[in-house]
């Protein structure tokens, strides 16, 4: 399958970010709407239909209408939310999967449409835009979507109609579910934590007093004076990772020795990032939201430390020895060390 590394790096995803403007002024407009009739309001379901509205933006330049409408279109979060619990399972022992497909019951259960929920949206858009062919050469490069188109049409050997529908699906059913529990979680260690609260709008404030934030923030505008902002985030993912599962890597051909133990090429290596996350040994304090050590770290060395759980994989090659480690052999039999 082509890699699509290149469209999801930060570079790229800045290229995107003015389409999320019009997700996040919705949604501060509805909120408020709540707000100004005294109704009470469920602010995790909110942040989920702006994720979703969002990932959708940034995938297709197009929004599904969670914010507009202010519910689950078309049942998609229960469906996706459906699919995750058969797919954690599965996933786990992926032969399950061709053995349940023969089962007779297995359409009546409903995970099998689950499963194509995100496909569907792909299909849905593709076949908008005539399968990607309507994009003209200036529209290129505003969404994920035509970016793939771009590589298809240069080469239709480097990404097929297949690989785009994967690709985009992967979007839709993956990226809202990582992107709220993150937005969750931050909104819930602050409301815990009230000092950590005034603390970060006290920033904010000083920020925009001092004239270092327009309207419309960007991300590198608020890169250096809200670093405490990105502090909150981290230490939110630390405590509360998007994924629960474990993200495995094969090993090289070649082999490599990760934490004094060499693997050969071909064993399938992973770390559970709750566990890594919660290490005693590498955090003292490991259950308290603590965003000041992150801080010091990204407004000093934005290391290892500071970038934990963008590269887990490369963090726990420097490690004197990981809490945990699940390793597989070619042969599929897994081992625990």
């Amino acid at each position: 399958m082509a890699s699509t590394q290149g469209s999801r790096n930060l570079t790229t995803v800045l290229g995107i970010e003015p389409a999320i403007d019009s997700c996040v002024n919705r949604s501060i407009t509805r909120i408020a709407e709540s707000a100004d009739s005294s109704q009470p309001i469920n602010l995790g379901e909110w942040v989920e239909f702006y994720a979703f509205d969002v990932i959708e933006e940034v995938t297709f330049a197009k929004k599904m209408g969670f914010l507009e409408q202010g519910k689950d279109v078309d049942g998609t979060i229960a469906g996706i939310e459906r699919m995750l619990k058969y797919s954690s399972r599965v996933g786990q022992a992926p032969e399950m999967h061709t053995s349940l497909l023969r089962y007779p019951l297995f359409p009546l259960l409903t995970v099998e449409g689950d499963l194509e929920i995100g496909g569907t949206h792909a299909r849905a858009s593709i076949r908008r835009n005539e399968e990607l062919d309507i994009y003209q050469v200036e529209d290129l490069g505003k969404d994920m979507l035509s970016t793939w188109s771009n590589v298809k049409k240069n080469d239709p050997n480097e990404m097929s109609m297949r690989d785009i529908i994967v690709h985009t699906s992967t979007n839709v059913s993956a990226g809202p579910g990582t992107t709220s529990i993150t937005l969750r979680g931050m909104i819930y260690f602050l409301c815990h934590n009230p000092e950590k609260m005034a603390k970060l709008i006290r920033t904010v404030d000083e920020a925009d007093q001092e004239g270092l934030l327009s309207t419309s923030l960007r991300y590198k505008e608020s890169s250096e004076p809200l670093k405490y902002v990105e502090a909150i985030m981290k230490e939110t993912m630390r405590l509360h990772p998007g994924i629960g599962l474990l993200l495995e890597r094969t090993v090289p051909v070649a082999g490599i020795n990760i934490c004094g133990q060499y693997l050969p090429g071909g064993i399938i290596v992973s770390v559970n990032a709750w566990v890594l996350h919660h290490d005693p040994k590498v955090f003292p304090d490991r259950e308290a939201f603590i965003p000041e050590t992150l801080a010091r770290e990204l407004s000093g060395r934005v290391g290892d430390y500071g970038e934990i759980h963008f590269h887990l994989w490369r963090w726990t090659q420097d490690m004197s020895r990981p809490s945990y480690r699940l390793c597989r052999d070619p042969e599929g039999r897994s081992r625990a060390t």
